[in-house]
C-alpha cells in the first residue's frame, strides 16, 4: 500500500491576523509538522501582505507565501495554486479555520490510503463537499475549476464537486457529518471529537472591514458572534491549554 501525503494549500486576503491561530494550532495537532508544504495563496493589499510576512517568518516551517492581484478571482488564485504544487494530492484550507483534533492528517492519509479520493469537512452541506477544508487529487480540483453547487435550489457558496463530476471522475468522497454552532464560529466534528473550527465570515466581523456580513435570514445568527479581537484571543488561550475548544465559547 502507498503510504501517501499531501500539500497544503491556504487562501488568506486581508485576514492575515487568522495564520498565527492557523499555524498554533497545525504545529499543535499534527502529527509531523515538518512533513507538509504549506502554500498560501495571498491577494491582500500590499500592508496586510507585509503583516503577513512577519507572522510567517517567526515559524520554522515549510511554508511559502505567494502573492497573487487583488483583481483575480478566488477560482483563479487557486487554480493556479495548485497548478504549482508537486504532490497528488492537495489539502487546501481557509485560513479562518483552527486545527482540533490530534493527528488530523494520519486520519486523511488513512482515508486516501483506503481509496478514498476526496475527503471534506462540509460546514453548510451534508452533501457537497466545501473548500473550507478539502483533501483530494490535484486533478479533481483540477477540474471542479472551484465553481458553486446548488443543494435544492439554494446555492452552497463553496461547493465545488458536481454530480457529473462524480460519475467522471468515480468519485470516493468522504465528509463529516457532526456540526455544531457556536457565538465564536462552526466547530465540526468526528466520532464525536471536535476535528476542526471555522470562523465564517471572519474578515467581514472586523472593525475596519469594507465588506461587512450582509443582512438576511441566513445571517441573523451572526449577530450574537463576539468581537473579531475577542475570538483571536480567545483561540489563543484555547491553544495553551489540553481542553476542547468548546469549552472556552
Amino acid at each position: 500500500m502507498t503510504n501517501h501525503t499531501f500539500d497544503i494549500v491556504v487562501s488568506t486576503r486581508d485576514n492575515q491576523e487568522w495564520i498565527e491561530t492557523y499555524l498554533f494550532s497545525y504545529i499543535k495537532f499534527t502529527s509531523d509538522p515538518y512533513r507538509y508544504n504549506i502554500r498560501i495563496l495571498d491577494s491582500s493589499t500590499e500592508e496586510n501582505f507585509a503583516k503577513l510576512s512577519d507572522i510567517v517568518n517567526t515559524f520554522d516551517l515549510n511554508i511559502s507565501i505567494i502573492k497573487y492581484n487583488r483583481t483575480l478571482h478566488y477560482h483563479d488564485i487557486w487554480t493556479n495554486g495548485i497548478s504549482i504544487c508537486d504532490n497528488k494530492f492537495i489539502l487546501i484550507t481557509h485560513a479562518d479555520i483552527v486545527y482540533l483534533y490530534k493527528n488530523w492528517d494520519l486520519f486523511l492519509i488513512d482515508k486516501i490510503n483506503s481509496n478514498y479520493n476526496l475527503i471534506s469537512v462540509s460546514v453548510r452541506s451534508k452533501n457537497y463537499p466545501e473548500s473550507v477544508f478539502i483533501l483530494s487529487e490535484k486533478e479533481i480540483l483540477t477540474i471542479s475549476k472551484f465553481e458553486h453547487s446548488r443543494e435544492n435550489q439554494k446555492l452552497i457558496e463553496h461547493g465545488m464537486i458536481k454530480e457529473n463530476h462524480k460519475k467522471t471522475l468515480g468519485l470516493e468522497y468522504y465528509i463529516t457529518d457532526s456540526i455544531y454552532y457556536q457565538k465564536y464560529g462552526d466547530i465540526a466534528l468526528l466520532d464525536n471529537q471536535e476535528f476542526i473550527y471555522h470562523s465564517y465570515y471572519s474578515s467581514r466581523i472586523k472593525p475596519d472591514t469594507s465588506c461587512p456580513v450582509p443582512d438576511g435570514p441566513e445571517t441573523t445568527y451572526l449577530s450574537n458572534r463576539q468581537p473579531f479581537n475577542e475570538t483571536i484571543n480567545t483561540i489563543k488561550l484555547f491553544l495553551q491549554s489540553n481542553n476542547q475548544l468548546k469549552d472556552y465559547f
